[in-house]
């Protein structure tokens, strides 16, 4: 080979190896930049999801739902009593380990319904908070918790919603299911001499699924009554219908 072949050749090598060693290089940058945006959109993403603790009673848990926005967590703290609440939006409410607080109703308040649950408040968890009336009055045929269909499933565990007002008779039902309910180790009762059901299953609530739910007990009314309306499929695992002296499950 001659000398201008063999310095051509040379040459050529090296811009090989400097084309590689630019491409590496490029890959070895892009690939943190490209990581760093991807946490950039995670972050943007979930950056709006708060947590708010909810302490002290009376209005102040629906004074943090009417300040949270759409996919918050809050926590209640204690185990007081609060004053009814109404979810438009979806969120996670929860009582803190050990805490049993309550929502009650207010006859005065959306004719006496403790919680009213409808459009993007349905796709909602709530945990470990009782609701309850435990006063006569209220709006005629109304419900201590209220769900109106919507798309979506509700999400209830660990508490009771009930009537607790032995010998009265409180026109009301315990609870209308109107969109879909995945309800965990929810008891539903009332301890009054009305004849409304615990559990009135409606509108667009066919699709609901109770796991270890208890119905009862009851003096005069049924366990659940489910409406040709309500379409879907009803699943009931491992429920008990109880202390139904009056009614039927």
């Amino acid at each position: 080979m001659s000398l201008v072949a063999s310095v051509f050749e040379s040459s050529k090598n090296q811009s090989k190896i400097s084309a590689q060693v630019m491409k590496n290089t490029h890959q070895h940058y892009l690939k943190p930049i490209c990581l760093c945006i991807g946490l950039t959109a995670l972050s943007a993403v979930t950056a709006w999801a708060a947590t708010t603790h909810v302490s002290g009673g009376g209005t102040a848990l629906a004074t943090a739902i009417g300040a949270a926005a759409g996919g918050d967590e809050l926590i209640i703290d204690d185990s007081l009593d609060y004053t009814p609440v109404d979810l438009s939006k979806s969120l996670y409410i929860h009582a803190a380990a050990g805490q049993t607080p309550r929502v009650v109703s207010d006859i005065t308040v959306n004719s006496g319904t403790a919680l009213q649950v409808h459009d993007a408040g349905v796709p909602s968890t709530w945990a470990g908070i009782n609701l309850i009336q435990n006063v006569v009055g209220g709006g005629g045929g109304h419900n201590v918790l209220a769900m109106y269909r919507t798309a979506g499933t509700f999400t209830m565990s660990n508490c009771t919603v009930s009537i607790d007002l032995p010998g009265g008779n409180v026109d009301a039902r315990v609870a209308f299911i109107g969109a879909a309910i995945h309800a965990v180790n929810v008891t539903f009762s009332r301890t009054d001499l009305n004849g409304n059901p615990c559990a009135w299953v409606g509108d667009g609530g066919g699709n609901s699924v109770f796991d270890g739910c208890t119905f009862g007990p009851s003096a005069n009314a049924n366990g659940m009554l489910v409406n040709p309306d309500a379409g879907g499929n009803l699943t009931l695992n491992n429920c008990t219908f109880t202390g139904l002296t009056g009614g039927t499950g």
